[in-house]
């Protein structure tokens, strides 16, 4: 008789906050793309926003739903610089903040943290 050792293991999910109306689509694409490989290559599995919306032709408030469905699927939420200047991450990190879901802000010592508290 074989034995199956099979270990479950759920990557931790990161979802990712910052500015994304009023970006030029490109480096908009591109900053988030950065952040989520970054995000990856520290073992964690990146929730980008850009991709779960899909359309850059759909209002905000379609866009923040799917966002706030896919950030209450994360193990924690990190900020990206610009987060302040975007009425949509504003909400995701107060949102965040009140169910008590951590926050990290996107740089070298917040990743390092990330990965010290989740891993």
């Amino acid at each position: 008789m074989e034995k199956s050792y099979k270990r479950k293991f759920s990557m931790k999910k990161i979802y990712i906050a910052g500015k994304v109306s009023g970006e030029h689509q490109i480096d908009c694409t591109e900053k988030f793309a950065n952040a989520k490989k970054r995000i990856e290559a520290k073992g964690f599995k990146a929730i980008n926003p850009i991709e779960e919306v899909g359309d850059w032709n759909i209002t905000w408030d379609v866009a923040m739903k799917i966002c706030i469905a896919k950030l209450l699927e994360a193990d924690a939420v990190i900020l990206l610089g610009d987060w302040p200047f975007s009425k949509g991450a504003r909400v995701e990190k107060q949102l965040a903040k009140n169910l008590n879901i951590p926050i990290f802000s996107f740089s070298k010592q917040g990743l390092e943290s990330m990965v010290n508290k989740l891993k």
